[in-house]
């Protein structure tokens, strides 16, 4: 029934230590993990998906343009051509990454290697090593070329309003494209430094239990409420 003031007084008094280190850890990380600091790094739905969202919401917000009720027939016929738009766009993917791969194929070991060097990339390898280097360096270069145009094609105001959300900073068009991919480069590069980190921590971790007894890794998973297992490899798990 005491407040605080009173019982660290109290404490203070008694000759006790009222700030226990490991209880204040234990705080701050359950504070931090709450506020995602320790979550994978992410663009987001609004970085890398949002767009047909907010264009379809800067339709709904013209005069004149009244929201119809929901109907289910329409909604099924939309879900269903979405559907058929999806797998139409996978089977061209698909053909394309074929294709690609047959003009790489149709180079020399010695072109393709000059190919490589060219983009500043290693070429090493068999001629199959260099035919998949230059195929992946080819799908990046044509993925960031698409995020570009689609970029472009957003209206000026709601590229802004997005690089504004972020705390960037906006001016002319082709100045806050740059802006954002390099945004979502550095998203990228922390989210891929983020799960080396993360597979660091886990063999760490893995090692530590596997050189614990099947009965100390039982009563550890009883501690936790955790499924205790048959064996040690799956209380490791």
């Amino acid at each position: 029934a005491m407040d605080k003031v009173a019982l660290q007084k109290l404490c203070n008094k008694s000759g006790v230590e009222c700030f226990v280190k490991e209880v204040i850890v234990e705080r701050v990380v359950k504070h931090e993990c709450a506020q995602g600091r320790f979550a994978r790094p992410r663009p987001g739905e609004d970085d890398q998906g949002g767009e047909e969202a907010e264009q379809a919401a800067a339709a709904s917000s013209k005069p004149g343009n009244k929201k119809k009720a929901p109907d289910m027939v329409d909604a099924l016929l939309a879900n269903e051509a979405s559907r058929k738009r999806e797998r139409e766009q996978k089977k061209q993917e698909e053909e394309a990454a074929a294709s690609k791969r047959k003009e790489f194929r149709a180079m020399s070991i010695e072109e393709l290697k000059k190919h490589l060097t060219k983009k500043g990339q290693e070429a090493t390898g068999k001629k199959e090593d260099l035919v998949e280097a230059a195929f992946a360096l080819a799908a990046r270069e044509d993925a960031a070329a698409a995020r570009k145009a689609k970029l472009r094609a957003m209206d000026i105001e709601t590229l802004k309003k997005r690089l504004a959300s972020k705390g960037l900073p906006t001016g002319k068009k082709e100045a806050m494209i740059a802006t954002w991919l390099a945004h979502e480069a550095k998203i990228k590069e922390a989210a891929q430094a983020w799960e080396f980190k993360v597979g660091e921590v886990l063999e760490k971790k893995r090692a530590e239990l596997e050189d614990k007894t099947a009965s100390e890794l039982k009563e550890m998973c009883a501690a936790k409420n955790l499924k205790l297992g048959v064996g040690k490899q799956e209380r490791v798990e």
